[in-house]
């Protein structure tokens, strides 16, 4: 352990104006103008002050030399005017000195050293025979590294959609972006209705989707809600997705994985259901409705689906996609499939 720095100890310089004298609950407090020109009782608690920090600082000295497990080195540097009176460096040096011998130091002739007890002698580097014969130098010490190259960062399938769902623009420009968003306000209500529905008994999904529209719609006319309401029911109704809205269903489930060719994938996926043959992926969609999907939506469920196949061996995966805002699904050719996936990762 090292104390750096030992020659300084408190001036005080930095004595405080204000002192409070007597006791703590009935204590008058002095401003001090100047040591010179102080009372005895103030001169008398600068004094009570100075005699504290001094009893700190040598409890702060007790707690360093006490932390050291196997040596301490007690080092300091100071000016012309020397060292502090009542530095550590003194303190310790006055506690050791009447316990040890002072001898000349080797390396210096002006200087000395105190010691306690016999040290062994030094031992002479410079006596050693060198090493005459080779040295076998492992080939990878010769070997130049080759650089590092940093990862790619991780295919994320949800950004292949940036400026598909994009509000459009046009010569009606305002009466086009406010259409498109009730648009899209309309598919995040059918969206929520889709992830929280398969939780209700199927008898009471259509009163559960009503009473959500009223709380989280209710600025819509009622034909509206009742259309988004039917809309989610008609989706949930639809045989082809029955697994996927099962109660053993998951929604919103987060995957990171590593494929074949070292590429990573991140996102998540909206619906995810497991039977005894396949795995159903569903993404649900509240852009504008599609006749038939686009590269961008066949890359994202590509991806997706190469993600968790590991995790399905031997079922067949199977992708849908969910256009919210008219409850339309649309399912991914399996060909169609396998061509993205192998375009996305080269």
């Amino acid at each position: 352990m090292f104390l750096p720095d030992t020659c300084g100890a408190s001036a005080g310089k930095h004595d405080p104006k204000l002192y409070a004298l007597g006791e703590t609950d009935e204590a008058a407090l002095l401003w001090s103008i100047g040591k010179d020109s102080d009372p005895i009782a103030l001169h008398q608690a600068r004094e009570a002050h100075r005699r504290g920090e001094r009893e700190e600082s040598q409890r702060l000295l007790y707690v360093a030399l006490t932390r050291a497990e196997e040596r301490l080195y007690i080092c300091g540097a100071h000016g012309v005017s020397g060292r502090a009176d009542g530095c550590w460096y003194d303190a310790v040096r006055d506690a050791l000195e009447p316990n040890c011998e002072i001898v000349p130091d080797p390396l210096d002739a002006t200087s000395t050293i105190l010691r306690r007890g016999a040290v062994p002698p030094r031992f002479d580097l410079a006596r050693r025979a060198l090493r005459t014969d080779a040295v076998d130098i492992p080939a990878f010490a010769r070997t130049k590294a080759r650089p590092e190259v940093a990862p790619a960062p991780p295919l994320r399938p949800s950004s292949a959609l940036a400026g598909a769902d994009l509000i459009a623009n046009g010569a009606d420009g305002v009466a086009a972006r406010r259409g498109e968003a009730e648009r899209l306000l309309h598919g995040r209500l059918v969206h929520a209705l889709l992830q929280h529905l398969p939780a209700c008994a199927p008898d009471d999904r259509q009163s559960a989707a009503r009473r959500f529209l009223a709380a989280r719609g209710g600025f819509l006319i009622e034909d509206r809600r009742e259309a988004l309401a039917q809309s989610a029911l008609a989706v949930l109704a639809d045989p082809r997705l029955a697994p996927l809205f099962c109660p053993d269903s998951t929604p919103e489930v987060d995957i990171v994985a590593t494929l074949e060719n070292g590429a990573v994938v991140a996102g998540r996926i909206d619906r995810l259901a497991e039977t005894a043959t396949e795995a159903l992926i569903a993404e649900f969609k509240t852009g504008r409705p599609r006749v038939k999907l686009e590269d961008a939506h066949v890359r994202q469920l590509a991806l997706y689906r190469a993600a968790i196949a590991p995790l399905f061996p031997g079922k067949r995966l199977r992708c849908f996609l969910i256009y919210t805002q008219n409850a339309s699904v649309l399912e991914a050719d399996e060909s169609a499939l396998a061509h993205a996936l192998a375009c996305a990762l080269t």
